[in-house]
């Protein structure tokens, strides 16, 4: 995986592994057709697990601002709504858990030993989903919109609770992405003869 250089600073990142999981970073691409973010935050406000910490990122072709805006004033926890964020690095490194679309951030998180909770948006996110699901990096709950409030509900309160879980999803996850994919492809092209 060839990382952007501002993820790098982080290759020796020593994470804390809190008891109960409470920072969580919801992130569905920078558009969101569909509006899945509403959805995850939806399921989130029916959980009852004091002092979660919600951050949500958008991007700028997100026509759901104003719903999303909503949302967080009513949600009973604390969400912050981030548009066109510049930080993404610590964000994800904030985080104690991540509900994230099946794209190439979820190589991000699983660098920075996020566990990580997937929902498909895309066709192209079904292979990245089910390898890091059967990897142990994370959970993929399938496609968008065969994935119920509870389902997410469910699977958020069963990571939250399990302290073992979280670290081995993020000890999978530094060993799969280490930091030193532009390395190994900078070998491989160089031992390739010219004509």
């Amino acid at each position: 995986m060839l990382l952007r250089d501002e993820f790098l600073t982080y290759n020796n990142l020593k994470r804390e592994i809190p008891k109960v999981a409470k920072k969580i970073l919801v992130t569905m691409g920078g558009g969101d057709q569909k509006n899945i973010t509403f959805k995850v935050l939806e399921a989130i406000n029916q959980i009852n697990i004091e002092g979660l910490e919600i951050k949500v990122v958008i991007g700028s072709s997100n026509r759901h601002l104003n719903t999303l805006k909503e949302t967080t004033r009513n949600s009973k926890h604390s969400v912050e709504l981030l548009q066109n964020v510049l930080n993404m690095p610590d964000l994800m490194v904030w985080a104690d858990l991540a509900v994230s679309a099946g794209g190439s951030t979820c190589w991000e998180l699983a660098f920075v030993g996020v566990p990580i909770i997937i929902i498909e948006l895309a066709e192209n996110q079904k292979y990245v989903a089910k390898a890091l699901d059967n990897n142990n990096i994370a959970i993929n709950l399938g496609w968008h919109n065969e994935v119920t409030y509870q389902q997410i509900q469910n699977t958020i309160k069963m990571i939250v609770r399990s302290k073992e879980k979280r670290k081995m999803m993020g000890v999978y996850g530094r060993e799969l992405i280490d930091g030193r994919g532009r390395f190994k492809v900078s070998a491989k092209m160089k031992s390739i003869p010219l004509m």
